[in-house]
Order: structure tokens, then sequence, then C-alpha cells
């Protein structure tokens, strides 16, 4: 995930934390707060954290995903395979997706999806997809598994994560 705003939130994805009963966010300094779930929505995968802790880390900007273009240099962090603070870069091959995801053989629609090619893994759903300038656009939710095609990975938008985001901490849901 990453850190929101000053007063503690934080964005993740929503299948990484919906069967924890106990949730730790570990900040990229080393400080650790336990959290609790102010809100979460399934067909965006958003979840949005709250820290018990008065600890807030270098807070995320988000960009205007609108303004996203293919062939646009991104850069995702995250820790696959327990390793951490991993870096890929790649390329938007796609914008405004709308897919069909599975995750623990449930699926569901989600849209307002980034395709891009920065090579993402178990570890690195909830992790901000990032331009160059260092802005989030972005935040990992899915890959193409490799037996159906190789390098396809998605993000939802920044634009949607705001939305969501904002509508999940004002009344812990989103409506559709």
């Amino acid at each position: 995930g990453f850190v929101l705003d000053t007063l503690g939130h934080v964005v993740t994805a929503q299948h990484v934390v919906e069967r924890l009963s106990t949730i730790y966010v570990v900040l990229s300094d080393g400080r650790s707060s336990k959290a609790t779930v102010v809100g979460s929505s399934e067909y965006s995968d958003i979840a949005v954290l709250k820290l018990d802790a008065d600890l807030v880390g270098a807070l995320s900007t988000l960009a205007d995903s609108a303004m996203v273009r293919i062939g646009e240099p991104v850069v995702t962090i995250g820790n696959p395979f327990d390793q951490k603070e991993t870096l890929t870069s790649g390329i938007v091959s796609q914008i405004n997706r709308f897919i069909e995801i599975e995750y623990d053989s449930k699926t569901r629609w989600v849209a307002s999806l980034i395709q891009f090619d920065a090579a993402v893994n178990f570890g690195n759903s909830g992790g901000p997809l990032m331009n160059s300038e260092g802005e989030v656009i972005g935040m990992v939710v899915a890959r193409v598994h490799p037996s159906d095609g190789d390098g396809i990975y998605y993000a939802v938008s920044s634009n949607k994560i705001d939305r969501v985001a904002a509508s999940l901490i004002a009344q812990g849901s989103f409506d559709y």
C-alpha cells in the first residue's frame, strides 16, 4: 500500500486485507503500526486502512490518471516473494480496461484499470504504480496468469482511487 494523507490513511488492495483479522503496516523506514480497515470496495479492489499509531511516512501524490498515455514509462514498488522494496519498470500498454479478475476462486469485474508491463508478482498487490515524476497513477491489483500471457499487469487508476478512497473515509463504503 501507500500513505494517502497526514491523518494516517493508507490505501491498499481490498483482496490483500479482506481475510485478515489483524493488520500491521510497516513503513519504508522500518516503523510499524497496527491498522484497522476504514472501508473497502470489493468491485474497485480498494481498501483504506487507518494507522493506530501517529506514524506518517512520505505521502504519495496522486496524479491525474486521465493524463496517462500508452507508452508512458512507469515503475512499481513492492515486496514480491518477501523481498523488500523492489522496483520494476515498464510502460503503460493500455488504459481504461474493464476486466474480470479472479482472486481465490472468486471473480469480479473491475473497471478503470491501467494495463502495464513492469513485472509484478505476489507481494506487489496494493502497491503504487508511478509515473516518471514519482506520482501515483495507479495501484497494482492483478496480473494475467502466465499460462494465459506473460507481462500483462493491471492497476486501478489514481482517479478512481481518489473517488473511492474519499467515500470510504467519509462513509465506510463506496456506492456504484
